[in-house]
């Protein structure tokens, strides 16, 4: 009988001590990675449009809602690299609307977010300068939190001609024209852009809003058996350094 007791007081001594060897199971502290949001680039603010302007040189952006319609702001972040994400928050602030969520996002692949201000009461969008930022969180909830960029909203212009997918000639005068009403009264100048089929600057005009002028002439020949882009950029800098700006609707051109 000793000797089955001794047996079983071994057992639990071992039980106990292998017990204390294994410790409390580690718990996953380590925050993500720190997000970096893509900075106003390639956008109507730019002094230059020698760079190539695609969505990843454009970093935030205006995005057209159609023509007549307000335009949504296209938000970009560096990839991050974790794999134990589980969702990611946009915030989005300006000087006359307080922190709110705008949305979260649970496929944490995504680079892109477009905010289309769906719930957006407040009584104004434009001319404003919004400010956003997001909070990547892991599976242990920990976060971290991005740099914070900004954009600033004008009307977006509305283009008249030609319509979309215009066919023309590679030897014809190309006319665009745009709604006089809708260029921004608050703009300081106008960008007309055409671009080629990879999307980078083939042609651009800079017009004076005080001149009045709502359609030019093309005078560079366009290449026949191409496909070119063209739209219409507002822009506008008040004296505190605040950078506002909008995009038309693109429209395709297609030279035959």
């Amino acid at each position: 009988m000793k000797l089955y007791i001794g047996i079983l007081l071994i057992i639990i001594i071992a039980f106990f001590f292998s017990c204390a060897k294994e410790g409390p199971e580690e718990v996953d502290k380590i925050p993500p990675t720190n997000p970096h949001l893509i900075p106003h680039l390639g956008d109507p603010g730019d002094d230059t449009v020698s760079i190539f302007l695609t969505d990843e040189g454009n970093g935030i952006d205006a995005v057209s809602a159609g023509p007549g319609e307000q335009n949504y702001i296209q938000i970009m972040w560096n990839y991050l690299p974790d794999d134990d994400l589980h969702h990611i928050i946009v915030y989005r602030f300006s000087n006359e609307d307080s922190l709110s969520v705008v949305d979260v996002l649970y496929n944490t692949q995504d680079t892109v977010f477009i905010d289309e201000f769906n719930t957006y009461t407040g009584h104004r969008l434009y001319p404003k300068i919004w400010s956003y930022y997001i909070q990547p969180y892991d599976e242990a909830g920990n976060s971290s939190i991005s740099d914070t960029v900004r954009y600033g909203l004008l009307v977006s212009p509305m283009l008249t001609y030609p319509p979309d997918e215009h066919q023309i000639s590679g030897m014809d005068t190309l006319l665009l024209a745009w709604e006089a009403g809708s260029i921004s009264e608050n703009a300081s100048s106008v960008r007309v852009l055409i671009f080629n089929s990879d999307h980078s600057v083939y042609w651009h005009y800079d017009i004076d809003p005080m001149q009045s002028i709502y359609s030019i002439e093309v005078d560079d020949n366009l290449i026949s058996r191409q496909t070119y882009y063209w739209r219409v950029d507002v822009f506008f800098e008040d004296g505190s350094g605040g950078k506002y700006g909008a995009e038309s609707e693109e429209r395709t051109i297609i030279v035959q």
